[in-house]
């Protein structure tokens, strides 16, 4: 399985891309939300894990551009909000 992890925090990016790979899986790790965008045209993610607080763009922004592009990979949702 290929995953595609956006996430700007360089520990947590880090600790999560450990975690997938050791247990086999692929990670892209993009840390900004135009990263994830140029990952998502290069390669074929079977699952997105972003982070909803991205330097560049808000990650529901984020979502709802590539929902409106026609693309419909399954995403988990991180955050540290307390509320959306």
């Amino acid at each position: 399985m290929h995953i595609l992890l956006v996430e700007d925090d360089a520990l947590v990016g880090a600790g999560i891309r450990s975690a997938l790979e050791t247990v086999g899986y692929t990670v892209d790790w993009s840390t900004s939300g135009e990263e994830a965008r140029l990952a998502l045209n290069a390669v074929t993610s079977d699952i997105a894990i972003l982070d909803l607080g991205l330097p560049d763009m808000d990650g529901v922004a984020l979502l709802r551009d590539w929902r409106k592009r026609g693309v419909a990979l399954p995403v988990l949702v991180l955050t540290a909000r307390d509320g959306l």
